[in-house]
């Protein structure tokens, strides 16, 4: 299985929910983050509280981090979303999870995973299978989930549809490619940058993989589909990619 994603390994003692942990803090914006001693906080009634065991370091902790995303947090911020870990404690209203669980979770509104111990709304937390490892869990959770919305309720795939998948092989592109050509096996064409990751594509499961070149890359499709084109582009790049793709 090949991991697109940077990961954090986050060492923690017990299973008993400290009154103090471990974090990376970010306290200004293009800093490095620092270590520091912080208080856990009470849980409201909807919350779960997690020992880390993994945290993914997606693009978006990057983007946080230099004051790039979106979401502008209040100082200091511990960024990580993507986390995997047991579950420490269960706010009174959490009916699904229990102390000892093995989850993943993902803390977009929170973040808060470069961590000893994270809070989650239990809506962002779900039961991670005994044969999936912490380190795979918290790196494809985020991928998968991202991909599978595209291709299932957006795009609403079928068996033998062609698929365009642009960033082929990057994290979020590695899973449209897995779930399109091995799940719903569809034919899909993965674009990406180099020969060599034209290969991860293929073995993936891509029936055609191709390096892009913006002037000559709608011209190529046409050829390896003989004309047919595709029906579906899965676009994991945006910007100009993405509104060039909304012109086919």
């Amino acid at each position: 299985m090949a991991l697109r994603r940077c990961m954090v390994t986050v060492v923690n003692t017990g299973i008993r929910r400290a009154s103090t942990f471990k974090a990376a803090v970010l306290k200004e914006v293009g800093k490095p983050l620092k270590i520091e001693e912080i208080k856990s906080v009470k849980l409201a009634k909807d919350q779960v509280r997690l020992k880390v065991k993994k945290c993914g370091v997606n693009s978006a902790d990057l983007q946080v981090s230099k004051g790039e995303y979106h979401i502008k947090p209040k100082l200091p911020f511990v960024p990580g979303f993507e986390v995997a870990g047991e579950v420490l404690e269960i706010g009174s209203d959490v009916k699904t999870l229990q102390k000892g669980d093995r989850v993943v979770g993902l803390n977009k509104d929170l973040f808060s995973g470069f961590a000893q111990q994270c809070v989650l709304n239990q809506n962002d937390v779900w039961l991670l299978p005994g044969d999936i490892k912490f380190g795979e869990g918290a790196a494809l959770t985020d991928a998968y989930a991202t991909a599978l919305l595209g291709l299932a309720r957006r795009a609403q795939l079928q068996e033998g549809d062609t698929v365009l998948v642009t960033a082929a092989a990057g994290g979020l592109g590695l899973a449209a490619v897995d779930l399109a050509a091995n799940v719903y096996r569809a034919k899909v064409i993965g674009v990406c940058g180099t020969e060599d990751k034209a290969s991860l594509v293929r073995e993936k499961g891509a029936w055609a993989a191709l390096t892009y070149s913006p002037q000559h890359l709608r011209a190529k499709v046409e050829e390896v589909t003989e004309g047919k084109g595709v029906k579906v582009i899965f676009d994991a790049v945006g910007g100009h990619v993405f509104q060039e793709s909304l012109n086919w």
